[in-house]
Formats: C-alpha cells, structure tokens, sequence
C-alpha cells in the first residue's frame, strides 16, 4: 500500500482524502518523507498551502538547521519550525551574501557604514527593519526605480541608539544633482529636510562630513555618467564613418573635385594626432 493510502486511512475521519492528496502532491521528495509531518501539522493550521510551503522550505534550508529531524520533538510546535526556518533563511543570507557584489561601501568606521546598495538583496540586507520601500521584501520595484531614476545612498549607526536616526537613507534624481535636492528618509521612512538631520542624534560634525561627502560622491558619479554617455556617442559617431567607401568615391573623383578632400584630410589628422594623445 502506498504511504498516501497507508495516511489516508490514518487520519480518517480527521484529514480528508483530498487534502491529503493534495499534501503527497506538496511534498517533492521521493520517497514522501515529510507526508506524515504535513498531516499533523494541518491538523494544527488547516491550511494546506501554508504547510506545503514551510515544510518545503524546511527542506532546501536543511545545510542551515542543526537539528535535521522534522519528527523530532521539538517540531511538534508549528510555531518551532516557523521559528527555524526563519532563522534558517537568516544564516543562510549571512553566509551566501558577498559585501562586494551587493553593495559599494564609501566609508565604513567604527561608528558607522556609508554605502549604496547595488542590488535589491543588498538593499534588503541593509534597510532591514526599515519601513522604506527600497527594501520591501519580495518586491525589487520601487528598488529599481529608486536605482534607475537616481542615487541611493544608506547610512547605518553601528552603535544603534534606538530612534528613527539608526538607519537613514539619502536619495538624489540624477537631474536634481547640480541643484543639489536630497531627500533624506529615517527608518520610518519619514522625509526629512536638512534643517532636521542637523538637529538628529547624529553628532552634527559628523553629519555634516557625511552630507557633503554624499553630495560631492553623487556630482562625481553623475559627471562620470555624462563622460560615459559623451565618449558612447563620440564612439557610435566614429563607427558611421566608411572609410572604404570614402576612398572610393575619391577615386573616380576628377582632380578638379578633389580639393574637396583637402578638408576632409585635415580633419582625419587632427583627430588622429588628438586620439594619439589620449592614454586609453
């Protein structure tokens, strides 16, 4: 008899058949180890969904859990095995996150870090606690949109003190950087004016330091951008040139026609004595 038979005349009369089908069809390992579990779980929440996904989860997160056996004890507390895969999913996160690939740290210190999340898991690990949108879990839209419009930049007090001034985040569009408007979010995702910052639980020497250095960063990048994007299209321009079309349609140009080359002539040693200027 197969295990979801064997379960299904077990809990008769308490699971119905179908849910427990429906729990044999949740459980993706082969030999249907965790079916037993999910029954008397559901017995406890009544919602199949919910014990399919913890239990599942328990599974992939197993390298994490110290203790292994979901039959044991200690696990007959749903409560308990919410309670591990959290903190599973935690040291997972702890150990798997690479500083390097997430996130672009500007200053660290024994008071605080300065950096600019890269990525959605970068904004999550560092705004978390918050209640900014940047780092809603399951969801990297306003994060893109955050990256894509502008310049992010969060602020973390190692020494936390307990207020909303533990975690800020500073945001600039990147067309509102030669005018210099920042808006600046506490962990409650209040926006605050600079008048207020000076005024925070921050030593305002140090927060000074901090806004001007933020602000002088973001006018680099922003100028780098520009660079970037001015020598792109000096590049695409250069590509659009046929030379071998060019030398061509010199050829079968009479000698009196010529002369319309002298400028062009000119124009290709100039450019080539100033590319040869350049180290790249």
């Amino acid at each position: 008899m197969a295990k979801v038979d064997t379960l299904i005349e077990k809990y008769k009369g308490q699971i119905s058949a179908r849910t427990i089908n429906a729990l044999n069809d949740g459980d993706s390992t082969k030999t249907k180890k965790y079916l037993d579990y999910m029954c008397k779980m559901w017995l406890e929440v009544r919602r199949a969904p919910q014990v399919i996904k913890s239990v599942m989860e328990f599974d992939s997160l197993l390298p994490y859990i110290e203790n292994k056996d979901i039959y044991h004890s200690d696990y007959s507390d749903v409560n308990f095995l919410l309670k591990t895969v959290e903190n599973a999913k935690e040291l997972k996160e702890e150990k798997t996150f690479i500083k390097e690939k997430h996130v672009n740290v500007l200053i660290e210190n024994e008071d605080y870090i300065l950096l600019i999340p890269k990525t959605h898991r970068g904004s999550l690990k560092y705004g978390k606690g918050t209640q900014w949108c940047t780092a809603q879990t399951n969801y990297a839209g306003h994060f893109n949109s955050y990256k894509r419009d502008g310049y992010l930049v969060y602020l973390l007090r190692k020494k936390e003190k307990g207020d909303i001034w533990d975690k800020v985040a500073f945001y600039i569009k990147g067309n509102n950087v030669t005018i210099g408007q920042m808006d600046v979010y506490t962990s409650n995702d209040s926006n605050k004016g600079s008048h207020d910052i000076y005024k925070s639980s921050w030593d305002i020497t140090q927060m000074m330091y901090i806004v001007s250095y933020v602000r002088q960063y973001i006018t680099y990048c922003e100028y780098k951008k520009t660079a970037k994007d001015e020598v792109k299209n000096i590049s695409e321009i250069l590509k659009k040139i046929d030379i071998d079309k060019l030398k061509f349609y010199k050829t079968i140009l009479s000698d009196k026609d010529s002369t319309m080359f002298d400028d062009i002539d000119s124009r290709i040693k100039t450019i080539t004595e100033k590319l040869s200027m350049i180290d790249v």
